[in-house]
C-alpha cells in the first residue's frame, strides 16, 4: 500500500507537562503491565513520569532516528505504528491504545527506532527517561519480565500481520484483525433480544481495519455487507454473533 507523504509535526522532547504524582500513579496502576507491581515500586516510577500531549498527525517516534532516550506509555487516544521500506511503501504494523508502550525495544538496546509512531487521534502519553526505567529494572529485575513479555507480544503481532498480508487472502486477513481486537477488548454478552454475542465497543473505522489488513476500505465494506446476519455494525459497535465462524475464517479452528 503506497501512502502519500504528508507534513507532520515532530514533538520537541525538552518540553514536558508535569502532572500530579497521584494522576500518574492511578494511570500506571490501571495498566496490566504494572498491575502486579508493589505500591512502593509504582509510586517510585510515578515520580519519574512526565506527560506529553500530541495532536492528530504528530510524530512521537520516527523510524531510523537514533534518539531512543524515552519510553512512552499511552494514557488516552490512539497512535499508529508503521514501517516504511526503501521504496517508500508503508506498512501499518499496529495501533496503540491506553496502556500500550512505545520505544520499548530501544529501551534495552539503545539502537535506532525500527518504526514510526504517529498520533491517530489526540493522544496523551507518559514519558520516562531511559536511564530512569533501566535503574528501576536493575533494582527490581523481576519487573523486566513484564517489559520483555510486551516486546515479545508486539513482535509476534507484527510478524503475524506481515505473514498474513504476504500469504493470506483478504477475508482471512480482515477476520484475523477482528479476532485480535476481540481477544484484546471483546465483551461476551446478550443483546436486547437475548442473543449471545461478542461486543467490540467503538470499533476502528473501516479505513483503519483496511490499513491493518493491507487492503482498501471499499473491500472491508463489501466484506461487512457479506457477513451481515452474524457480524453487525451498530453505532460504531461491532456485534459478532458467530465467534466460531469468525475464528475459522481467521484460520484458528
Amino acid at each position: 500500500m503506497l501512502t502519500q507523504t504528508l507534513p507532520v509535526t515532530v514533538l520537541s522532547f525538552p518540553a514536558v507537562r508535569p502532572v500530579s504524582g497521584a494522576s500518574i500513579y492511578d494511570s500506571l496502576r490501571s495498566m496490566d503491565l504494572f498491575s502486579q507491581w508493589p505500591d512502593a515500586d509504582v509510586l517510585k516510577l510515578s515520580s519519574m513520569g512526565r506527560e506529553r500531549r500530541l495532536d492528530k498527525g504528530d510524530v512521537l517516534i520516527r523510524q531510523d532516528e537514533s534518539n531512543g532516550r524515552h519510553l512512552f506509555l499511552v494514557m488516552t487516544g490512539e497512535a499508529t505504528v508503521t514501517w516504511e521500506d526503501a521504496q517508500g511503501v508503508e506498512l501499518l504494523l499496529a495501533t496503540l491504545g491506553t496502556g500500550d508502550m512505545a520505544g520499548e525495544m530501544e529501551l534495552f538496546d539503545g539502537g535506532p527506532h525500527c518504526a514510526t509512531v504517529r498520533a491517530a487521534t489526540a493522544v496523551r502519553v507518559l514519558a520516562f527517561h531511559r536511564e530512569d526505567i533501566l535503574r528501576v529494572l536493575k533494582e527490581k529485575p523481576e519487573h523486566a519480565m513484564g517489559f520483555l513479555g510486551e516486546i515479545s507480544r508486539r513482535l509476534r503481532q507484527s510478524n503475524r500481520r506481515i505473514t498474513g498480508i504476504c500469504n493470506h487472502k483478504t477475508p482471512r486477513r480482515v477476520a484475523s484483525i477482528l479476532v485480535s481486537m476481540l481477544d484484546e477488548r471483546g465483551v461476551r454478552m446478550k443483546d436486547s433480544d437475548g442473543r449471545r454475542c461478542v461486543l467490540l465497543r467503538q470499533r476502528p473505522t473501516q479505513r483503519r481495519i483496511a490499513e491493518l489488513a493491507g487492503t482498501t476500505r471499499e473491500t472491508v465494506s463489501r466484506l461487512f455487507t457479506r457477513w451481515e446476519g452474524w457480524c453487525e455494525d451498530r453505532n460504531n459497535d461491532l456485534m459478532i454473533y458467530d465467534e466460531a465462524k469468525l475464528r475459522r475464517m481467521a484460520g484458528e479452528e
